[in-house]
C-alpha cells in the first residue's frame, strides 16, 4: 500500500553521510521494521535522495524538507 501509515520514518535525521552514521541508522531502522512489521522504510536525511536495499529490506532516503513537501 502506498498510505502514510504504512512507512516507518527513523526519527532522526543523518547529518552526514559517514559510512559509520550510515550503518547506524539503518541498523536502528531495520530493527524498528522488525519490531513494528512495517516493510515501507523511510530514511530521512538533510539531503539524499537514494532507494538501496538492504538485507532484504528496501529503503527509501530522502531529504527532510522533500518529505514533508510530499504526499506519499
Amino acid at each position: 500500500t502506498n498510505s502514510k501509515n504504512s512507512f516507518f520514518g527513523h526519527p532522526s535525521v543523518l547529518r552526514h553521510s559517514k559510512d559509520k552514521t550510515r550503518k547506524r541508522e539503518i541498523t536502528g531502522l531495520l530493527l524498528a521494521a522488525r519490531k513494528t512489521g512495517c516493510d515501507h522504510l523511510l530514511l530521512l536525511t538533510d539531503h539524499e535522495y537514494s532507494d538501496i536495499t538492504h538485507n532484504g529490506h528496501s529503503i527509501t532516503i530522502r531529504p527532510v524538507y522533500d518529505y514533508l513537501c510530499e504526499d506519499y
